[in-house]
């Protein structure tokens, strides 16, 4: 997938996930199931957005982030991590008349279902700090082979007449 295709599927997600934080937030029960799924959403967010950033920074560096793609792919990281998303938002969004009412007095998920849902989560925001880390070296390389090259024991040992 190319850049601009992965930063408009992130912004996507990361919208998706704004709306579950928030719907979240408007469930009055569920107690510390509610305050997990928040917490574990908003810091995968973050990463999202980390990860937006990264490939916005990409375009104008002219730099490749095959690990960053790999998470786009069918099935792959970001594609799981939407679908738990939507999952979550069918259950607790608004709804009209009466259910609408109490959504906020009855917690849908069952214990088991909160706990499949963070596993999931969890397991792509491992993903996605892994893309992120393999990013990070991948620029600790380039700044090392950089810093090599113009040092100024290699600057003048390209100089020296042999």
């Amino acid at each position: 997938m190319e850049p601009l295709g992965v930063t408009a599927s992130l912004a996507t997600i990361i919208e998706l996930a704004i709306k579950a934080t928030t719907y979240l937030r408007e469930v009055k029960y569920g107690s510390e199931d509610r305050i997990k799924l928040r917490d574990e959403i908003r810091s995968t967010q973050y990463l999202l957005e980390t990860l937006k950033d990264r490939v916005d920074d990409s375009l104008t560096l002219k730099k490749d982030l095959a690990s960053i793609r790999a998470l786009t792919l069918l099935g792959g990281p970001l594609d799981q991590f939407n679908t738990a998303l939507e999952q979550l938002i069918d259950k607790i969004a608004p709804k009209d008349g009466f259910a609408r009412r109490t959504r906020s007095l009855v917690w849908p998920f069952k214990k088991e279902d909160v706990r499949a849902l963070l596993d999931t989560i969890e397991r792509q925001k491992s993903a996605f700090s892994l893309a992120l880390q393999n990013d990070h070296m991948y620029c600790r390389q380039v700044w090392d082979q950089w810093q090599r090259l113009t040092s100024p024991v290699a600057s003048h040992s390209r100089l020296s007449p042999k």
